[in-house]
């Protein structure tokens, strides 16, 4: 009784679904340790534009004598164009404050300091956003163009953030997949072509001897 030759893996065989696999998994593994510097500075660049808003806003306050007689037009386009509820100015000891009409009390509000930010605090409030974010009043501090003695603080739902940052982090999750599936496809047809196929070849010979 003759042994029939064992048939030939096909190119989908188990070890191969494994090795796409493996590829895919390293590659999206290195896209988490970029995504999350990269969703950090994300909310950086955000929460330093909504500042800089509140900075033009200052200006606006301090060339005025009396914060009372600026125009409800003027200030509420102020806070709406930066989302705000309201904005706080400081300087030389003087507090000018200000604010939407009938603006709602925040019931939980968490504060974003500017003018203390490394990469790794960026990360935890870029995750913390994300995680408990959505309800919350969100506290921008910041100084204005860099000068210790002028202090602005911006109040604003912490939702439009947290909205944004999910639409960057579906965006960059999808763009993140598409790179997987196409590397690992280039590099399973590269691996089939250079060594896979010439060892099937060897192997076939033989057996055929």
């Amino acid at each position: 009784m003759t042994d029939e030759p064992r048939a030939m893996p096909g190119p989908f065989s188990g070890l191969s679904v494994k090795l796409i696999a493996t590829i895919i998994f390293v590659i999206l593994a290195v896209e988490v340790v970029i995504y999350l510097p990269s969703l950090g500075n994300f909310r950086a660049a955000w929460l330093r534009d909504r500042l800089h808003i509140g900075v033009v806003a200052a200006r606006v306050i301090d060339v005025v004598p009396d914060v009372m007689n600026i125009p409800k037009m003027v200030t509420e386009n102020l806070l709406n164009s930066a989302g705000a509820t309201a904005i706080v100015y400081r300087r030389g000891g003087r507090s000018q404050l200000i604010a939407l009409d009938n603006a709602p009390m925040p019931r939980e509000a968490v504060t974003a300091d500017l003018r203390d930010q490394n990469p790794m605090s960026e990360v935890m409030g870029a995750l913390d956003t994300l995680t408990a974010g959505g309800n919350r009043t969100l506290r921008i501090v910041g100084n204005a163009d860099g000068d210790d003695g002028t202090e602005v603080e911006v109040l604003m739902p912490e939702a439009p953030l947290r909205a944004e940052m999910l639409v960057y982090s579906r965006n960059i999750a999808a763009i993140s997949l598409i790179i997987a599936a196409l590397t690992a496809i280039v590099i399973f047809v590269l691996l089939r072509l250079i060594l896979v196929v010439p060892i099937r070849r060897v192997t076939a010979n033989i057996v055929a001897y």
